[in-house]
């Protein structure tokens, strides 16, 4: 009923909000947009692995690098079978005699318990950034056997992840981890980038790895760690997938696409980093700072020890391998931050991957709420991801503000939109961040002043 009573608040918010008296053009667009992809089965339009950027491409082009790429026999195995049917049926008992041991509630079954599914699908996404415009696989789950299930283990499964200290959950709260660290002399910025880590990862260590966190584990869920095993052998089994009409299976690693795979692979990162670092120190050698989001992970540290570093993290795991990013004139890009290296200190810029400014327009049919988050996160990561002395060019980056509110409301200048986003947004925290930059530019002025005069 809850979700029922939001789906129609937001649609008459959607449907009350202000929208232009000449938008007809978008409505006509879309209708010769979907006529013209009627009539040319020949092309197909599509979304880039990286970048807020539309790609179309020809069908045969898409159709022969797919084909390419689940023939990789190496990667890939064709099945006779789809085992949807099979895995679903293995569930659905689990589940069966998880209830009847009162592991999990008559609610859990229920929601857990799925029939008639879906095999999970493959699609390729263009790096159109790299020559020959190579397909990025990927595996929606969506719907599929094994889905429900795999949240359900994933949820149990966070309550451990995430807790060492080399975790950085944020670019927010690496900015501010960041700003107390100290450079010392003949230390760099350098990145370790995991190759392919989902399909890499040995789900057989995976399986010792959770056995040893589970007098930890268990205290998230009733369910012993026989019945939890049979669980996770069932769903990190299941790496199979359809595209044109035919079963492939993953020969290695965790599936694609499942919600599953981010958490087993953040505890065997999280296991692979405390035992490389643990080696390094017995060798004498000692990493400044060391952070890690996902599978890329940001060090501090003597330029002399990278290869040793770098040999220890990859002799970790044979599957496992990370290649190397060192700092370019004394800047290296991390998440959404560009960090420069000056004077002993780190400072930290907000660094935008597209720089087209493509972003939702105000008078599109979008819903008014997806505006106005986007004009606070905008604002948000220009204020927080910038050092002081920075923000004024970061927020010249956000372009979106200036465009729709000089266009709606005539503004001669910046100073006056962000009035307007303050007003109409109603955004606190906008005011303070906004009132404290400019405070904080003052006292730096003064400052400087103050020892000119000096």
């Amino acid at each position: 009923m809850a979700r029922l009573t939001t789906r129609i608040n937001n649609y008459v918010d959607f449907q009350n909000q202000p929208r232009a008296k000449n938008n007809d053009w978008i409505h006509k667009d879309i209708v010769r947009s979907r006529k013209f992809l009627r009539e040319h089965n020949e092309v197909i339009i599509t979304k880039a692995d990286k970048g807020n950027k539309t790609v179309v491409m020809l069908a045969s082009e898409y159709s022969e690098k797919m084909t390419a790429m689940v023939s990789d026999t190496t990667t890939y195995t064709p099945l006779a079978t789809d085992p949807t049917e099979k895995i679903l049926k293995r569930i659905n008992t689990m589940l069966d005699s998880w209830h009847e041991n009162k592991y999990i509630s008559t609610y859990t079954k229920n929601k857990l318990k799925l029939f008639n599914c879906p095999p999970p699908r493959i699609y390729g996404l263009p790096k159109i950034h790299k020559e020959d415009r190579p397909l990025r696989p990927v595996v929606s789950t969506v719907g599929s056997a094994t889905y429900r299930m795999a949240q359900f283990l994933a949820n149990v499964l966070q309550n451990v992840v995430g807790k060492t200290k080399h975790h950085v959950r944020s670019s927010f709260d690496f900015a501010s981890e960041i700003t107390n660290v100290r450079v010392p002399e003949g230390c760099i910025i350098y990145s370790l980038d995991v190759v392919s880590l989902y399909t890499n990862v040995p789900v057989q260590n995976v399986y010792d790895i959770i056995e040893q966190k589970w007098r930890e584990i268990s205290d998230y869920t009733p369910i012993p760690w026989t019945e939890f095993k049979r669980a996770l052998h069932t769903i990190l089994g299941a790496s199979f997938f359809q595209y044109n009409g035919k079963i492939f299976e993953q020969t290695f690693g965790t599936p694609m696409g499942s919600p599953l795979s981010p958490v087993v692979a953040s505890l065997l990162m999280e296991q692979l980093e405390e035992t490389a670092i643990q080696c390094l120190r017995d060798k004498g050698i000692n990493l400044v700072m060391y952070k890690r989001y996902v599978d890329d992970c940001l060090i501090v540290g003597y330029e002399n020890d990278i290869d040793c570093v770098l040999a220890e993290f990859n002799g970790q795991c044979p599957s496992i391998k990370f290649t190397l990013e060192k700092e370019t004139e004394n800047s290296l890009r991390f998440l959404d931050l560009k960090l420069s290296r000056c004077q002993g200190k780190i400072e930290k810029n907000w660094y935008t991957k597209q720089e087209n400014g493509r972003y939702l327009d105000y008078y599109s049919e979008s819903p008014y709420i997806h505006k106005k988050n986007t004009a606070i996160a905008l604002i948000d990561r220009a204020l927080k991801l910038s050092d002081v002395e920075k923000r004024e060019m970061s927020i010249n980056k956000v372009n979106l503000l200036q465009d729709f509110y000089h266009r709606m409301y005539g503004h001669a200048n910046d100073d006056t939109v962000f009035n307007e986003v303050r007003q109409n947004f109603r955004v606190p925290h906008i005011r303070v961040a906004v009132s404290s930059v400019q405070i904080n530019a003052g006292r730096s002025q003064n400052g400087t002043a103050s020892s000119s005069k000096d």
